[in-house]
């Protein structure tokens, strides 16, 4: 057996029967020990959920904690960045086999944390696309982790399933607060009556 399989997979529903990776393998203890964090959100964020996701990439890749998340666009993609900048192992569980690049523009940014930390799919090469794809790379991203940051995402969001998952698994949830009347963020903001952790600072 893989000694650096990461327990938790095997304490999902339905834990993966293959996982192709690309990038530092050193990645996989500190994924094994849960030593990560998950950073997710909407595809379509206000400017202050972008800066928030950036910064809380950055703080949390000083910090020494690889960042994890979908790689899609918005909340995905800046969270990667902001840990990119601060010279930290982004951590991208994808929702497509490896060798295919989605969103198409993010060739770049797959790249980097494919050269900085890892790219991780449960997906062979060939595996033609499938909307549940990304329902199944959310558990994914939440069995991997320590804890979860829902920086911001309306009341539909593939985000909201994430964050329903590391509540079932006892996983702690940090959300970042909005405008009462966003309605890109009436879904995060509505976690914060669920007993979520409001992120203020990303220094915390």
């Amino acid at each position: 057996s893989d000694l650096t399989y990461p327990e938790a997979l095997l304490q999902l529903e339905r834990p993966p029967l293959q996982l192709f990776w690309r990038g530092q393998g050193t990645l996989w203890p500190a994924l094994g020990d849960s030593h990560a964090v998950a950073v997710v959100g909407t595809r379509h964020p206000s400017r202050h959920g972008l800066t928030m996701a950036r910064q809380i990439g950055r703080a949390l890749a000083e910090a020494g904690w690889p960042v994890v998340s979908g790689l899609a666009e918005g909340i995905d993609a800046a969270a990667h960045q902001g840990c990119l900048e601060a010279g930290g192992r982004p951590v991208g569980v994808l929702g497509t086999p490896l060798n295919r690049v989605y969103p198409s523009h993010h060739g770049q940014l797959q790249a980097a944390v494919a050269e900085e930390g890892l790219l991780i799919s449960e997906l062979a090469e060939g595996t033609p696309g499938r909307a549940g794809h990304f329902a199944l790379r959310n558990r994914l991203q939440v069995g991997l982790v320590q804890a979860l940051v829902l920086v911001e995402c309306p009341c539909r969001s593939g985000a909201l399933h994430s964050a329903e998952l590391a509540w079932e698994l006892g996983i702690p949830i940090w959300v970042v607060p909005a405008d009462a009347g966003k309605i890109s963020a009436a879904g995060s903001n509505r976690w914060l009556q669920q007993g979520a952790t409001p992120l203020l600072n990303p220094t915390d």
